[in-house]
């Protein structure tokens, strides 16, 4: 049984293997197209590549679409529980925001160091890291099973930046031209607020969208939301302000899930109006996505609708988001959790 590497080699890794193999680096890049442009399901599909190198691949590699053990539907919206090699399990899902936008969101680990107290990600605590290619995978799969998507989104389980050398690499692989080719403004990186980790994917990544989990208002409310999350808000933002400075202004999304009578009353919203006044921003409110066994409740519709807009009035760039997945468990961790 091949290994899936395959899904996590740039171009330049693979023309080096076929150097190896006494390989023209052409074929390199025709293996390249097959698996991230063309989706091949085996290597037989591979028909531009001589019949005893095909074989000799497939003897050690693995490509194609993983199997999904759980399948979740609703008529927006797609979740796959993927098993990986070493039989841990990583939930992404497709959903679709209008007749011909849809976006895919991918994990980045096996559980999440982050804890936060309202999602299932964190509940069993960090396994591991997934490797570039098991990242990449997931997007595959949600393409190739479910359909394509414009967008790709760090948002599933784990926090994206304590594994960046391989969110860096997947997202390489997926702006390659000869693949995927997505522009880096449709690849959007979600942290929880790693400030070193910020300023580092604003030095080394390409110009992506940038999303912090802001949630609370507070760094008294955050870490008890939060319980894994170690810098201060103004380390945080800072970190931030830098990001958008290097890409040109770029404004930041802060998503903030609405938690009904923890961070969505009034005082709350003057404090987040304080927070991100002056800065580029957008704010994406959330209204929470309910998890069995987890004590929070979702806010009604309308006391949504005050809190946002409190902060229109107080001049924020403010959309309420309209949710989501329930039906499906979408929210991150919960297939997973209720696979055991």
């Amino acid at each position: 049984m091949g290994t899936r590497d395959l899904y996590g080699m740039t171009r330049e890794e693979l023309s080096a293997s076929f150097t190896e193999r006494g390989q023209p680096r052409f074929r390199a890049d025709q293996v390249f197209r097959w698996v991230h442009a063309n989706l091949a399901r085996s290597f037989d599909e591979m028909t531009d590549l001589p019949a005893a190198l095909r074989q000799e691949l497939a003897e050690e590699l693995s490509v194609g679409p993983l199997q999904p053990v759980t399948v979740s539907e609703a008529p927006d919206s797609t979740k796959l529980l993927l098993a990986l090699a070493d039989g841990q399990t990583v939930e992404c899902v497709r959903m679709t925001t209008g007749p011909e936008t849809a976006s895919v969101c991918v994990s980045s680990q096996v559980g999440c160091a982050i804890r936060c107290t309202f999602c299932a990600s964190g509940c069993g605590g960090l396994v591991r890291n997934l490797s570039a290619g098991e990242i990449v995978v997931q997007a595959v799969t949600l393409r190739a099973l479910v359909g394509p998507a414009r967008n790709v989104v760090f948002m599933g389980m784990g926090e994206p930046l304590h594994n960046l050398d391989a969110v860096l690499k997947a997202i390489a692989l997926l702006t390659d031209k000869a693949g995927w080719g997505l522009s880096p403004q449709r690849i959007t990186v979600a942290t929880s607020g790693v400030a070193w980790g910020i300023r580092r994917l604003a030095a080394e990544g390409p110009a992506v969208e940038l999303a912090l989990s802001l949630n609370a208002p507070t760094d008294d409310l955050r870490r008890e939301l939060m319980p894994g999350v170690r810098d201060l808000l103004t380390e945080v933002l800072a970190a931030c302000d830098e990001f958008s400075a290097r890409h040109g202004g770029q404004p930041v999304t802060f998503a903030y899930v609405l938690l009904r009578g923890v961070n969505d009353q009034p005082g709350h919203a003057a404090e987040l109006a304080r927070l991100l006044a002056g800065r580029r921003h957008h704010l994406n409110l959330i209204p929470y996505n309910a998890v069995e066994g987890l004590p929070f409740e979702r806010p009604a519709k309308h006391e949504a609708e005050a809190f946002r807009g409190r902060l229109e009035r107080a001049g924020l760039n403010v959309t309420l988001r309209r949710s989501r997945g329930q039906s499906i468990n979408a929210a991150c961790g919960q297939l997973r959790a209720r696979a055991g």
